[in-house]
């Protein structure tokens, strides 16, 4: 049975959690469900400035790696086409990159 948590602070990036150590009044016995969270972010120690300022920094980053994937899976294609028309087939590409047909294709449709 859990009897209390127990904190311990800590930063992860630019936000403060609190590490939760559960308390067991028998020890033995063998605990089913989770009484405490072991992790949360305390929001108390951040400005809704710093926040916001955060998930912009977050978007911006998403917006940039979403725009490397779209180049990355042009070249991709463009490179499986220079291999099509050396005369390997799809299925042929898809063993080589443990793949199955069916992926090639749809990397090559983009």
């Amino acid at each position: 049975m859990i009897t209390g948590c127990r904190s311990a602070s800590g930063t992860i990036g630019h936000v403060e959690i609190r590490r939760v150590r559960k308390v067991h009044d028998n020890r033995q016995l063998t605990v089913t469900t989770n009484g405490c969270h072991t992790e949360s972010v305390n929001h108390d120690t951040l400005t809704h400035e710093e926040i916001f300022g955060r998930i912009k920094e977050v978007r911006a980053q998403a917006i940039e790696r979403t725009r490397q994937a779209r180049t990355l899976a042009v070249e991709r294609r463009d490179l499986m086409q220079v291999l099509i028309n050396d005369g390997l087939s799809q299925s042929d590409i898809a063993r080589e990159l443990g793949v199955t047909r069916q992926a090639i294709q749809k990397m090559l449709a983009c």
